[in-house]
């Protein structure tokens, strides 16, 4: 990344052009079709600065419809449209059309984000990128060296010389369309598909005797992913989850990892030897090690939780590894014999206890309004085939491609919510679960999510974030759901927050919104089957 282009100038419009292909690529050996921009696998990574405005124009050569969701980011008031989410803000492109995106990035936002499709099971194909937002430097939060950032937190073991972007995530050899088609049939049993493999920056190895379905291998074995850094600097590593459904626990053996940021919200300094990263999160991390010296090397682990899989895949390492080496070539050295990490059940990295660096920040608003109890799982009802189709209070959501729900008025037979007189959330349609805050009035809610699934269910909130006031752990027996006799007893002060949070399977969280973004905004569960057969609700924030 180069941070130093981009954090002493003044806010700019910044111009993409970007070309959708789906091209036969091999990542990890495998021959697939690979959903790509511009050529690339990952998309070309964006940098900008606080306030900048981007705009992307995307032309569509894929056969089928698509869009562009800008993961994490706000929204000026009369932009929602750009959150690039069809059957909701947009109609997809159509294969052959263009669509141009263009908004202005927050003055106050910074930090990890990604851009990603939201159109059918394109995610799985590799149609994403990584986003970073860099801060303006401040003459009081900067100490120059050779004209590079230095630091944003002030205490010394948060300082770095370098950022690396790592985008992170589970692989289907299986396209994503014939993955989905897998699971959304009774013979699934509503297991979700398991990966066959997990990239990092869209390369990794893969042992092809070991798979059990037919494949196509390419002649050359594909590389492991490996970094050579300066002993002499210290880097920070930018980490998204780009995966469909397993959460990823990162590491390096022998280094620290100092977490400095969660959803591009600057947290107190954090150390923790592994880090658990679900489906559309991000992390920052200073990468400490005491001394390192040339010539040595280290593995980078980016294992796959295995608690997300309900049967085995044979062809699958879980524990699959890249290379850190500290200046020395690669022909020069074998791989790395070092061990991983020994982490305790007291060394677990608990993402519940992150506090915002800002004292400022720390401030937790009241509630304006009762708070919103949502019920979470997937069903396979006899109506339905015996399909597993996702659910959120009974409603499972289906986008209205050709007339988004944004340009819809509430049906006009719509039955009226005594206590709050606006249309109940159920009575939009079928498909669509949608609740409406106060009519110009910044609402303050308590989403109540109960998971009745077991499995974990990484939830994210287009346009806003929120503060996880709290997260269960998960029930040895029952459902685990929010006890209103013995309820939680939530924090006065406000943790970090989040765009996207585990709930425990059989578990439930207390999620905090402040809804102050006019527009309608899809809550959602990030494993990409969930997302794709109904786990998604609406708020229309008016």
């Amino acid at each position: 990344l180069h941070p130093e282009q981009h954090v002493h100038r003044p806010p700019q419009l910044r111009t993409y052009t970007f070309v959708l292909r789906s091209e036969l690529r091999a990542p990890d050996g495998v021959l697939k079709r690979v959903l790509t921009v511009n050529g690339l696998f990952p998309g070309p990574t964006i940098e900008l600065r606080s306030g900048d405005t981007l705009r992307v124009s995307v032309r569509n050569e894929l056969e089928e419809g698509t869009a562009l969701h800008w993961h994490g980011l706000r929204f000026a008031d009369g932009t929602v449209s750009q959150d690039g989410t069809p059957g909701l803000t947009q109609c997809p492109i159509p294969p052959n059309g263009t669509y141009t995106y263009e908004f202005r990035t927050s003055p106050d936002q910074a930090g990890t984000y990604w851009y990603h499709s939201h159109g059918g099971a394109q995610r799985a194909d590799g149609l994403w990128g990584g986003l970073v937002i860099h801060p303006p430097a401040p003459a009081a939060a900067l100490q120059a060296e050779g004209g590079k950032p230095q630091r944003v937190h002030d205490e010394p073991r948060s300082r770095w010389d370098s950022e690396l972007l790592l985008l992170i995530g589970d692989w289907f050899h299986r396209e994503g369309g014939t993955m989905f088609a897998w699971y959304w049939n009774k013979g699934s049993g509503g297991n979700e598909p398991v990966p066959d493999n997990a990239l990092l920056n869209g390369q990794q190895t893969f042992d092809c005797a070991r798979s059990v379905r037919r494949i196509t291998c390419t002649p050359t074995a594909p590389a492991r992913p490996e970094y050579t850094l300066d002993p002499a600097k210290t880097y920070k590593l930018r980490l998204v989850n780009t995966g469909s459904l397993a959460q990823t626990f990162l590491s390096v053996d022998e280094h620290e990892l100092v977490v400095v940021e969660a959803d591009g919200t600057d947290v107190e300094p954090v150390v923790a030897r592994e880090l658990a990263i679900a489906p559309g999160q991000r992390y920052a991390v200073i990468l400490r090690y005491l001394q390192p010296q040339e010539g040595q090397t280290f593995w980078l682990r980016h294992r796959l939780d295995q608690s997300c899989f309900k049967y085995p895949n044979f062809a699958l390492d879980p524990q699959p590894k890249a290379v850190i080496r500290y200046s020395v070539p690669r022909s020069r050295l074998q791989e790395p014999t070092t061990e991983r990490w020994n982490v305790t059940e007291a060394d677990e990295f608990d993402a519940r206890l992150l506090q915002p660096l800002d004292p400022a920040a720390r401030a937790l608003p009241e509630t304006t309004m009762d708070p919103l109890l949502l019920y979470v799982t997937t069903v396979k009802f006899p109506q339905n085939g015996h399909l597993p189709w996702g659910y959120v209070n009974r409603t499972s959501w289906r986008p209205n491609e050709r007339e988004p729900l944004l340009a819809q008025l509430p049906p006009a037979d719509a039955w009226l919510d005594p206590a709050t007189g606006r249309p109940a959330p159920d009575s939009w349609g079928p498909h669509e679960y949608v609740v409406q805050t106060s009519r110009n009035e910044t609402v303050v809610v308590d989403l109540i999510i109960n998971n009745l699934e077991d499995g974990l269910h990484p939830f994210h909130l287009h346009g806003h974030h929120f503060w996880p006031l709290h997260v269960g752990k998960s029930a040895r027996y029952g459902w685990g759901s929010y006890n209103w006799e013995y309820p939680p007893t939530l924090p006065t002060t406000a943790p970090a927050m989040r765009d996207t949070m585990v709930i425990p399977l059989r578990s439930h969280a207390v999620f905090r919104v402040k809804f102050d973004t006019p527009g309608m905004w899809l809550f959602h569960c990030h494993v990409l089957v969930h997302l794709k057969s109904g786990m998604a609700m609406t708020f229309d924030v008016m």
